[in-house]
């Protein structure tokens, strides 16, 4: 069965009999727009969010801890956020801003590591970690350490590995460090196919399938 998608297939652990395992850490940055917008104001008494238009919409995205507390939700249309709190600023997303601040992140990050990327579009940040461990510690310490130093620039980090790029996506959201096949398996098996970032048509096509949970996908050999 051909899946057809590098993504899938970049989700299922390398064979260990053919080389050692690799280690990816990933790097999350879930409020990077906001933190653009704030970096270098601490804790922001005032009510932020951001927008984007979404099928012909305008929505929340993300939103700081005072519109939280004030009932705002990424989501909920950007008129009706408006309505529920007084004084809320809402700012339209800049993806160009983003993207430019993730290249200056990987250019940074290469004092880490000799292999950096940023994911597609996603905001985060691909680093391979296992030939700098003898250097900067094993994944999690080298994660922890990454998580600090982001934090003093300004940004909310989220870190995890494992033995693909993909998988350590998965674990950075979970707060896992995985060293094995074995244990992506365990750890990420349970969770829903959803996760992944698939397109429309995939998603579909992996749910006729009867494709409903990550253990399904870590069943498949890497020729599938």
């Amino acid at each position: 069965m051909k899946v057809g998608s590098a993504r899938l297939r970049a989700m299922l652990p390398p064979d260990s009999r053919r080389s050692p395992s690799p280690c990816w850490l990933a790097v999350r940055l879930p409020h990077l727009g906001l933190d653009l917008l704030t970096r270098g104001e601490g804790g922001s008494a005032t009510p932020l969010a951001l927008s984007e238009t979404m099928a012909r919409r305008e929505r929340i995205v993300d939103c700081n801890p005072a519109a939280l507390a004030g009932g705002v939700k990424p989501g909920m249309p950007a008129t009706a956020a408006g309505g529920i709190l007084d004084g809320l600023r809402v700012i339209d997303r800049d993806p160009s801003a983003e993207r430019a601040a993730l290249q200056r992140l990987a250019a940074w990050c290469y004092q880490y590591s000799h292999q950096v990327c940023v994911p597609g579009r996603r905001a985060g940040l691909f680093l391979e970690a296992g030939a700098s461990e003898r250097l900067f510690g094993p994944p999690d310490r080298l994660g922890k350490r990454l998580e600090r130093e982001l934090a003093r620039l300004g940004y909310h980090a989220m870190s995890g590995a494992a033995p693909t790029p993909e998988a350590a996506w998965l674990a950075a959201a979970e707060g896992l460090h995985l060293s094995s096949a074995a244990d992506l398996r365990r750890q990420l098996g349970p969770l829903p196919l959803e996760r992944l970032y698939l397109d429309g048509p995939l998603r579909l096509s992996m749910e006729r399938m009867g494709f409903r949970r990550l253990r399904d996908l870590l069943r498949l050999p890497r020729k599938s």
